[in-house]
């Protein structure tokens, strides 16, 4: 399970904590993990570029696949906002990793979905200075300019392109990603794919409203998709 940027291995809301649990209840293991420099990981947040949350994600399967309890051809792979785009860039890169891909949130365009959440500013900032600090609302990140350059060295649509295995995509309506489904439909190859757009649903599926009927069935519907699917 990848998390999204700037976020932890339980994920906002304790979402992915809450599909494992549920993962676990069918039978299903699930492995949550920290990027480097991000939640309880050691390394500096400030060194985080796309090619080293791909980095992380590989050592995490080479992890996984020692397990003698894990069946190796029986391996998904699930991504959260960014993390789904490093889920994307991980799966073309080792084309019988994984057996399904489901993606929440996922991103579209790095350099102007982070342009649009980060503003021109900070990027000619990182650009000038090396490093710019980032205030998201909840916390401030620091981020060189690396992170910046790294973003432009991936195409997620054309990637996608190469996966042929089972693919699922959720958004909310109200959400960005959800202006992109069509697209990554229309540029999967696979011959098992769906898509589900949840309405009045937000980024991270309205989870910290006290009404918590959204995430709830964003976790039934995930779970019951990868039980049919591994």
């Amino acid at each position: 399970l990848l998390h999204g940027f700037a976020s932890h291995r339980d994920e906002v809301g304790d979402l992915y904590k809450k599909l494992a649990n549920e993962l676990c209840a069918r039978q299903i293991a699930s492995l949550r993990f920290d990027f480097r420099g991000w939640g309880e990981s050691s390394g500096e947040q400030s060194q985080t570029t796309i090619h080293q949350q791909i980095s992380d994600t590989e050592a995490a399967y080479q992890f996984l696949i020692s397990l003698e309890f894990v069946d190796n051809n029986r391996i998904g792979v699930l991504g959260f906002s960014l993390g789904a785009g490093i889920a994307i860039l991980t799966a073309v890169n080792h084309m019988k990793w994984f057996k399904a891909m489901a993606l929440w949130s996922p991103v579209g365009s790095l350099v102007n979905d982070f342009l649009d959440s980060f503003g021109k500013e900070k990027f000619l900032t990182a650009q000038t200075e090396g490093v710019v600090a980032i205030n998201l609302g909840w916390r401030t990140v620091t981020l060189k300019n690396s992170f910046m350059e790294s973003l432009e060295n991936f195409d997620i649509f054309s990637s996608i392109n190469s996966y042929k295995d089972s693919l699922l995509i959720i958004s909310g309506e109200e959400d960005r990603s959800s202006s992109y489904v069509e697209r990554f439909l229309q540029y999967s190859s696979s011959k098992n794919k769906k898509a589900v757009i949840y309405q009045d649903a937000d980024h991270i599926f309205n989870v910290l409203d006290n009404q918590k009927s959204l995430s709830i069935q964003l976790v039934e519907d995930t779970s019951n998709w990868l039980q049919l699917n591994l």
